[in-house]
This record gives C-alpha cells, structure tokens and sequence, in this order.
C-alpha cells in the first residue's frame, strides 16, 4: 500500500472497508430492533450493488495476485455477511464472490480467527 501500484490496493482496500460499513449499519438496525425501513433499505441496495462491483472485479482479475490488505478486507467483509447476517443471501448469483470467499477461508489466518456465527 505504498503507491507503487497505483494506489490500487489501498483504492481495492477502501471499497471492501465501505462493503463491510454498509452491511454493519444494516445488522446494527436488524439486531438492535431499530429496524428503520430507510436504512434497511438503503443498505441492502448499497450491499446488493457492491457485491455485484466485486463480482465484476473478480471476473476482471482483480483481488487475485499476492495476498494483500484489499484481499484481507473483502474476505473478512464477505466472511462476516456469511456468518454475522444471515437475512442476505449474498452468494446466489455471484459465483466468483463466493469462490474468493471459500479459498480465502481456507487460510490458516482465517480459519483460526473465524467470527462466532450469530442468528437474528
């Protein structure tokens, strides 16, 4: 993350960060009981619209190479969806999503500092 890429990790790295906001405000208003219908909404179209970008990305060879902070945070995002929201079904649809989510898992760095899984 020292520019000489371009600047394109830490840009990778700042878009996984935003991912992992968005789906956060939304589990805050589910599991606190807020429940505000804008948020909600608002959140799982920003959430719904990101994964399809990574999607993209991932078609167009992007979070692959090196293990790098940008790989790091997305698979730490997608990991987090998958065991700490459970209303959004993120994976039907995105392939590539969920190949980068399941080999990232299998990093010994991953496996062994897996979130509790939580139900709402």
């Amino acid at each position: 993350m020292d520019g000489s890429d371009g600047w394109k990790t830490l840009a990778d790295t700042g878009r996984a960060i935003a991912f992992l906001d968005g789906i956060s405000a939304w589990n805050r208003e589910l599991r606190f009981g807020l429940k505000a219908p804008g948020v909600i909404a608002l959140e799982t179209e920003r959430a719904n619209r990101a994964a399809d970008a990574f999607e993209r990305a991932l078609g167009a060879g992007e979070y692959s190479g090196p293990f790098d902070a940008a790989q790091l945070m997305l698979g730490a995002a997608l990991d987090n969806a998958s065991r700490r929201h459970k209303v959004w079904q993120w994976r039907p649809g995105r392939p590539r999503l969920a190949a980068f989510s399941d080999e990232i898992n299998k990093r010994p760095s991953f496996a062994t500092t897996l979130q509790p899984e939580l139900e709402l």
